[in-house]
């Protein structure tokens, strides 16, 4: 069928909208699909760069349903539209597009069923320097492998009367192996059904060297997902004690054996540059992307990311933009070590580099340190001193809260005490949590004065812990080097025996 392509361009602005009219070759029948499902069909043939993926939905407004596609601020994916392309609609309807709005809109023909097609190019961007941003925040359909987050394949909508999304791969390469979170048993062929608010939650992959292992944790089943693409690492066996050591030791931290699966995903960069590694937690697991040999960091980067499933997830200030990142980023990495520490697979060495050089010396040195946690959003792309703050903020608070709660308690109790107790309400709640409930359940166990002051002064507006006035608890001393404080376990205790519960 032919088409009429119209594109407005306007030069100042460069801004494009164009319209198009068109037949696609989507087949659907109404009556085997709910008008409450959006029903998505994909399609890779294992050699092109390209997705295809059809669309069937009923519309629930007489002229147009509107759809947007992409997260620009994940990643800092400003161009992430340009890799949506061949946008048709069927049955005679047309499509207005507003690239800089990343906006779709389809003015219908008629009532019924409508259908809409699109294909996503998952070229690899060759740029060391974001290879990190750019192939965990993009698709990637490189060299016959297959990775996608679900944002970047699906459309989103304002319209809420869509409960259901289906979807399935009518075209898959034959016998390659096949990744998708939320069922990661599930066949490419095999329909799935998801709610539209978790499409941002699922990881999509495919590769010819992919291996996939189950392991048990308290009846949950989990999964290490690795390829054998990394021809420097034996990455399953690296990572399987976070699944015989780690999350046992992070359940029991929480008391949460609740759960239906989990997973951690490696996939190392096709960029390759020094020895780095990203992720990101997905809610049911966490896809990590790395390069170079396994080491520390990135022990502690899985440890941070999966411990995202309580901090940060479960339990979720709500505020704009970075403002209590402090708590999201900081306190988790915090509770991360502390169950690497409680599960033997960090020692003191370890410990200590990461709180002292790591936290302690790359905070107290960073010109940026004092900036407002409000302020934080708005730079945070611009330099690794602004990346860093909230990690190392709350990081750093949470450490001295520790010690706070332990002295406070002649020993009794610990952070793990307060945030256990602040899970227990997050989950008695049943609605957003502010800042105030964080403040007024941390008053149970300091003193509701300094909780107040400190929040507002050390993790709102930057001021710096004075170590030279603190009380640590027995067992860590405090020295300085060059007004830089610097940790030490003090003779006769070890790591262990700090860290338990």
């Amino acid at each position: 069928m032919k088409y009429h392509q119209i594109v407005i361009k306007s030069f100042r602005y460069a801004a494009f909208i164009g319209v198009l009219l068109c037949c696609n070759k989507v087949s659907f029948s109404q009556s085997t699909q709910d008008p409450s499902e959006l029903r998505y069909q994909l399609g890779w043939d294992g050699n092109s760069t390209k997705i295809s993926v059809d669309v069937t939905y009923f519309p629930h407004t007489k002229d147009s349903t509107i759809f947007y596609y992409g997260h620009p601020e994940l990643g800092g994916q400003k161009n992430i539209f340009d890799i949506i392309s061949r946008v048709t609609a069927g049955r005679g309807d047309r499509i207005l597009i507003d690239q800089l709005a990343r906006k779709i809109k389809v003015f219908h023909a008629k009532s019924g069923i409508a259908s809409i097609h699109y294909e996503i190019d998952g070229k690899l961007l060759i740029d060391e320097k974001r290879a990190r941003p750019n192939e965990l925040f993009r698709p990637v359909v490189y060299q016959g492998t297959f990775y996608s987050l679900g944002y970047n394949l699906f459309l989103s909508t304002p319209d809420t009367t869509y409960k259901a999304v289906v979807l399935w791969w009518n075209r898959w390469p034959k016998n390659m192996p096949y990744f998708y979170s939320l069922n990661p048993v599930a066949k490419p062929s095999e329909k799935q059904t998801v709610k539209p608010e978790n499409l941002n939650n699922l990881l999509f992959a495919g590769d010819r060297k992919l291996i996939k292992k189950k392991y048990d944790v308290y009846g949950i089943p989990y999964y290490a997902v690795t390829t054998q693409r990394d021809s420097l690492n034996n990455m399953q066996q690296e990572i399987a004690p976070f699944f015989t050591e780690f999350f046992p030791s992070i359940r029991d931290f929480w008391g949460d054996y609740k759960g239906t699966s989990y997973f951690i995903c490696m996939l190392p960069l096709f960029n390759n540059p020094p020895s780095t590694a990203t992720g990101v937690n997905l809610g049911q697991g966490f896809i990590m992307k790395y390069s170079g040999p396994y080491d520390d960091m990135k022990k502690r980067v899985i440890a941070h990311e999966t411990s995202h499933t309580w901090i940060g997830k479960a339990i979720r200030l709500q505020a704009k933009g970075f403002q209590t990142a402090w708590f999201s980023e900081g306190f988790n990495d915090y509770i991360s070590v502390f169950n690497l520490v409680k599960a033997g697979m960090m020692g003191s060495t370890a410990f200590l580099h990461h709180l002292n050089i790591e936290n302690l010396k790359s905070h107290y040195t960073n010109p940026a340190n004092r900036m407002p946690a409000d302020s934080i959003e708005k730079h945070f792309w611009e330099s690794h001193n602004y990346e860093v703050l909230s990690y190392q903020r709350g990081f750093i608070y949470a450490f001295y809260l520790d010690n706070q709660i332990r002295i406070t308690s002649n020993g009794n109790q610990n952070i793990r005490s307060f945030l256990v107790s602040f899970f227990k309400h997050v989950q008695a709640q049943q609605q957003p949590i502010t800042l105030t409930d964080y403040k007024d359940e941390l008053s149970l166990f300091i003193p509701k004065a300094r909780v107040l002051k400190e929040t507002n002064d050390l993790l709102l507006n930057g001021q710096l812990l004075d170590f030279h006035q603190i009380r640590l608890m027995n067992g860590f001393t405090v020295q300085f080097e060059e007004n830089v404080p610097v940790i030490k376990i003090s003779t006769g205790y070890n790591i262990s025996d700090l860290y338990h519960f």
